[in-house]
C-alpha cells in the first residue's frame, strides 16, 4: 500500500490531489491475525517506526485532519 500511495502521490502532486495513507490501526480482525504477541512484535519492529499501532479513534481523526481545508 506504501508503495502505491507513493506512487500515487507523485503521479497527481501538481492536480491538486493529496494522497495519504493511515495505519495500522488495531482491530478485532488485526489482533487475530496477528495470532501471538511475538507475532505482532515482529510486525512491530519491521514496520511501525514509533513502534505502537493506531487506535480506531486515533486513525479516524487522523483522516478528519486530512479530509479537511
Amino acid at each position: 500500500m506504501e508503495g502505491i500511495t507513493k506512487s500515487a502521490a507523485i503521479e497527481l502532486a501538481g492536480t491538486g490531489v493529496r494522497v495519504n495513507i493511515v495505519g495500522p490501526v488495531e482491530t478485532r480482525m488485526s489482533n487475530h491475525f496477528a495470532q501471538t504477541k511475538e507475532n505482532k512484535a515482529n510486525f512491530l519492529d519491521a514496520q511501525v517506526p514509533n513502534k505502537r499501532i493506531g487506535t480506531p479513534e486515533e486513525i479516524a481523526n487522523a483522516i478528519a485532519f486530512i479530509a479537511s481545508d
